[in-house]
């Protein structure tokens, strides 16, 4: 499965101040992802929360977003009752 076929946006918007992911830039689907814990540890930014996802589907799940605070590397985990995804990826300031 690629990101294009599950409908995950190439780039993503963190907003720390108001604690929420956003996709960057257009797309379909939910807009708005609450951050629920925001943490650092060992010099990475961690990032927790969880998804419902579609209603009346036991598809929920949970993710953590690791983030180096020296290199903008960044790894996202995100498991559920049927399913896991392991995403690598940059960030970059703006």
């Amino acid at each position: 499965m690629t990101a294009e076929s599950a409908d995950l946006p190439q780039f993503l918007k963190v907003d720390f101040e108001n604690e929420t992911i956003t996709r960057a830039m257009g797309g379909e689907g939910k807009q708005v992802t609450d951050i629920e814990r925001m943490e650092r540890v060992d010099g990475k930014l961690i990032l927790q929360g969880a998804e419902d996802g579609v209603e009346n589907v036991r598809d929920g799940l949970g993710w953590t977003f690791a983030i180096s605070e020296e290199t903008g590397k960044a790894i996202l985990t995100a498991s559920g009752e049927q399913a896991a995804f392991v995403v690598f990826g940059a960030c970059l300031p703006f």
